[in-house]
């Protein structure tokens, strides 16, 4: 089977599967879509690793998500970006609706879906006493 074959599915950092809306690292789940002969369809919810633990965090996830493409979120901080970006993901940083984001990707179109200006990571952004995007 080809590499092509086997990465057919999209992961989604979204709070409930309808946008995308969640910044990476907060996000305790993937909602995944697999591709179809007419578009990409919700297939399954994975979790990600556990808040913490480095580099390691984004390596686990890069094996969860081994078989999808791309990886759509709100939000993501460099190290995550550079680790599962070299696990060959095209990383799509945009907010608005998921379909419209599955369906840009099906027919190989830009993604044309307006972002918050990305602040980085911060201390403060974490939540969990400056563990930042790690």
């Amino acid at each position: 089977m080809s590499e092509a074959a086997v990465r057919d599915k999209v992961a989604v950092a979204s709070y409930e599967g309808v946008l995308v809306n969640q910044h990476l690292g907060m996000a305790e789940q993937l909602f995944i879509y697999q591709r179809t002969d007419s578009g990409y369809v919700f297939a399954e919810t994975r979790p990600t690793p556990e808040k913490g633990g480095g580099e390691e965090r984004w390596k686990k996830l890069a094996e969860i998500i081994g078989d999808c493409q791309a990886l759509l979120v709100n939000g993501i901080g460099e190290t995550p970006n550079g680790i599962l970006s070299d696990y060959g993901l095209a990383i799509y940083e945009v907010e608005g609706l998921v379909e419209y984001a599955l369906e840009a990707i099906w027919q190989g179109k830009a993604l044309r879906m307006p972002r918050r200006v990305a602040r980085g990571c911060r201390r403060a952004m974490s939540g969990e006493g400056g563990m930042g995007c790690g």
